[in-house]
């Protein structure tokens, strides 16, 4: 720029306008063009900042994913077996059938409930910085619809203690009135705090022909069945969405 200055004064100082002129052009167009470049650099620093920071947004969500994908299969995997025990325990209810001491296990795990706890550190995190941050319309539609219903679905299901909804808290009076707990463990355990374990008793059935005859039980356990359905068909749902979701973000950042 000192050099288009001392030009300039050089030309004005001639009286050779013309040129005084051209180079006072040249040096204002060397400072437009100083500005656009400078301000094309800031905004391009900018866009890589920004897609640094929905990177690791992607990753943290991702890695959430993967950890209430771990909680959510051990659940369904669970709630699918209790289920199968419980359609067992109702078709011998409705046979003639004599009863046998190995359903007493079966009537242990049917009362059985789980929940769900997802982990949402790094979804509350994006909310918090701007859900705009994920510049990909569609995958942030299907992380959010993921959150905010299907998940919160399932979650919701496991804390639900309305009446026919929450297995364990409607099987627990039938529990305490037709079983005793047997002395035969069906899980031990290692405590954490000790070398010592803890053993866990399965019940045993004290009056069979009481319990077939009690339609409040029957009730309840078709109740119980119809609830365990459905979760197990939401849990089914949020699985394939999540792994759906995680395939996504993973073709996004790779």
């Amino acid at each position: 720029m000192k050099y288009f200055r001392n030009f300039r004064q050089k030309y004005l100082h001639d009286g050779r306008l013309k040129r005084y002129f051209a180079y006072s052009i040249g040096e204002v167009f060397l400072i437009v063009l100083g500005i656009l470049v400078a301000v094309w650099i800031s905004n391009w620093n900018e866009r890589v900042k920004r897609k640094k920071i929905e990177k690791q947004a992607y990753r943290e969500i991702k890695n959430d994913l993967s950890k209430t994908l771990e909680d959510l299969v051990y659940d369904l995997d669970r709630h699918i077996d209790r289920m199968e025990k419980a359609r067992v325990i109702q078709d011998y209810l409705n046979s003639e059938n004599q009863y046998h001491d190995s359903l007493d296990l079966y009537f242990t795990l049917i009362a059985q409930d789980y929940q769900l706890f997802p982990k949402t550190g790094a979804y509350e995190l994006l909310k918090s910085r701007g859900l705009e941050i994920l510049t990909n319309d569609t995958l942030r539609f299907h992380i959010t619809d993921l959150y905010q219903i299907n998940m919160e679905r399932v979650y919701s299901g496991g804390v639900d203690q309305s009446q026919h909804r929450n297995i364990a808290k409607t099987m627990e009076p039938y529990i305490k009135k037709y079983f005793r707990l047997s002395d035969k463990p069906y899980n031990e355990r290692e405590l954490k705090y000790s070398s010592d374990t803890i053993s866990f008793n399965q019940l045993e059935l004290k009056d069979y022909e009481a319990l077939k005859a009690d339609d409040g039980f029957r009730i309840t356990l078709q109740y119980n069945l119809i609830t365990r359905e459905r979760k197990i068909r939401h849990h089914l749902k949020l699985r394939k969405q999540i792994e759906a979701v995680i395939t996504a973000i993973d073709n996004e950042i790779k």
